[in-house]
């Protein structure tokens, strides 16, 4: 394992919230996305 010393706890932590705000990011463009292609194809239904 990597040694950091004194900062291994902060270190690590930092890690953690980069993971985890990166994944939320992610979840959240493929939600938006999911989204968007339902109402474009609701829209492409509606006109045609």
């Amino acid at each position: 394992m990597i040694d950091f010393g004194k900062h291994t706890f902060h270190v690590w932590a930092c890690y953690g919230v980069t993971v985890t705000l990166v994944a939320a990011l992610v979840i959240q463009s493929l939600t938006q996305s999911r989204k968007a292609k339902l109402r474009l194809a609701r829209v492409e239904a509606k006109n045609g």
